[in-house]
């Protein structure tokens, strides 16, 4: 922060987020990944376009690939199964960028407000993770399909969705109205051992998904985060009732996103957990368009067919299990074993 505020001068401004304290404003993250980009003259600034995504900006999130220096059509599983799948919109619309705008600006300036009573937060560490944590697809994916931007430019209708403002007021329904399919995929899939644990805004979704998957067709599930504890996910969601059959794990998904009879498709950084569905900073947009959504529907597929897995990370034991890393920076990472940012491995 201190280098970008020396870099930006007085175009740069920052503030923590108010996610601790006694007046804290967010549960626990405030994990939106939105961005406003106006253009403006003599003091007047007009939004232009939004981006909104399930990505965070690092570099687990964001490979190091482009057009020119790796073609696209040239990538290999090898070349990104260490970055994460992320879903994406940009949106060229003055109004709706105007109204995230408004969003972020009333944030900052409550966050602000907050900032003198927040408590002192340690800085997370990386983390020491095995390498049976990310696992190849269970086929052999030798020439990975990359999926080029889909543009449409036509008018469709778009509904933002936020928490802690009105998620489960526009996805419960969502889902409720599902006639065939329902395709989900999201980084969490927080299932509490005791069901009385389970927030009621959040099992009304759970209860709702289950619904669709035993009276419709086609409900899918992929998931992946579980903090190495990926078997008992995948345990208490079967013993939930979901089929055990339409349900695979992927090592490296950190996408949030929902594909609703191949007509809408919701997509943005709401985790599927208690706090990720009501009382954290989160977005998403809900888009009515059958070409949207059988563009996301394409990229499902493909992850389902060819990466997903019903297999999930064997459980070693405790010298196998992620761990925070030495802060000293010639320590010795074992063999088997990666560094990963403590935000990208639980999602904020």
């Amino acid at each position: 922060m201190a280098t970008l505020k020396r870099d930006g001068g007085r175009r740069f401004q920052w503030t923590p987020a108010s996610v601790s304290g006694p007046g804290r404003l967010f549960a626990t993250s405030y994990h939106i990944k939105v961005a406003v980009l106006g253009t403006g003259g003599g003091g007047r600034l007009r939004d232009k376009r939004l981006w909104l995504s399930s990505g965070n900006w690092a570099s687990s999130n964001q490979a190091p690939f482009d057009d020119q220096d790796h073609p696209l059509e040239g990538l290999t599983w090898s070349d990104v199964k260490s970055y994460d799948r992320d879903w994406h919109a940009v949106v060229v619309n003055e109004k709706l960028a105007r109204v995230f705008r408004n969003h972020l600006e009333q944030d900052f300036k409550d966050c602000e407000e907050l900032a003198g009573q927040e408590a002192a937060a340690p800085m997370p560490p990386d983390l020491i993770v095995p390498e049976d944590y990310f696992l190849e697809a269970p086929r052999t994916v030798k020439k990975y399909h990359a999926f080029e931007p889909k543009v449409i430019t036509k008018r469709i209708r778009v509904q933002p969705v936020l928490t802690p403002d009105n998620y489960p007021d526009v996805v419960l329904p969502l889902i409720k109205g599902a006639i065939t399919s329902v395709l989900f995929i999201n980084q969490s899939f927080d299932i509490k051992d005791n069901e009385d644990d389970i927030p009621e805004h959040y099992r009304r979704l759970l209860d709702a998904l289950l619904d669709r998957q035993k009276n419709i067709s086609d409900v899918r599930i992929i998931f992946r985060s579980g903090f190495g504890k990926e078997r008992d996910i995948f345990r208490r969601a079967v013993e939930f009732g979901f089929d055990k059959n339409r349900i695979r794990f992927f090592g490296t998904c950190h996408t949030k996103g929902i594909v609703v009879d191949n007509k809408r498709v919701l997509l943005g950084s709401q985790n599927w957990t208690g706090a990720g569905t009501k009382p954290n900073r989160d977005a998403s947009l809900l888009i009515e368009s059958a070409e949207a959504a059988q563009y996301f529907t394409d990229i499902f597929e493909f992850d389902w067919n060819n990466v997903a897995t019903d297999r999930v990370p064997p459980d070693h034991g405790p010298t196998r299990r992620a761990r925070a890393a030495a802060r000293d920076e010639e320590a010795v990472i074992p063999a088997g074993f990666r560094v990963v940012p403590w935000g990208a491995w639980n999602g904020t």
